[in-house]
């Protein structure tokens, strides 16, 4: 277990311009993460920023602005992983089909069954399917976690593909 960062190491004119610098950063990728509050997940993008610029070693190779951004999303994604994925998975009233699911008890039981396999998937792959859902290009989604919107559409199969091992592992593996 790592750990917490000495925040306290930081001025206030200098966690104050680092927040204004790369809040926005947090702000746009929170809507991957639609099974958790807003508050909650920018309070711990707050503390990210703080981190990312004590944890920056200039010397390894990345810009702090990089380096900030990584740690952004490590800890969002580590923050999402624990919280349960809301039951309409997209965080709407609507819940995912329509009401043809309260209705009909097999896509009702398939809808129970994907819920409980996307909370096996890597926090990586839950965001990328659950902002897959909600309509996300793969190149909004690679830019808002740092990688190629190539890397997303592969991201994105390997998930589904291990989504549909979960909830029918007798299936043959579609390509």
């Amino acid at each position: 277990m790592r750990a917490p960062p000495d925040l306290g190491r930081i001025d206030g004119p200098t966690a104050a311009r680092l927040i204004a610098l790369y809040l926005p950063i947090v702000r746009a990728v929170l809507r991957l993460y639609p099974q958790s509050t807003w508050d909650d997940l920018e309070a711990v993008g707050r503390v990210a920023i703080l981190e990312g610029h004590l944890s920056h070693d200039p010397t390894k190779g990345a810009n702090e602005a990089t380096w900030v951004r990584k740690v952004i999303h490590w800890r969002l994604s580590a923050d999402a992983i624990v919280q349960p994925v809301d039951c309409t998975l997209t965080g709407r009233a609507e819940p995912l089909g329509g009401h043809e699911l309260d209705h009909n008890p097999e896509l009702g039981y398939l809808k129970h069954q994907v819920l409980e396999a996307l909370r096996e998937l890597s926090p990586r792959h839950q965001t990328v399917v659950l902002a897959r859902i909600e309509g996300e290009t793969f190149d909004a989604i690679g830019q808002s976690l740092g990688i190629s919107d190539q890397r997303a559409h592969t991201e994105y199969v390997a998930a589904v593909a291990h989504l549909r091992r979960l909830v029918n592992p007798d299936a043959p593996d579609v390509v």
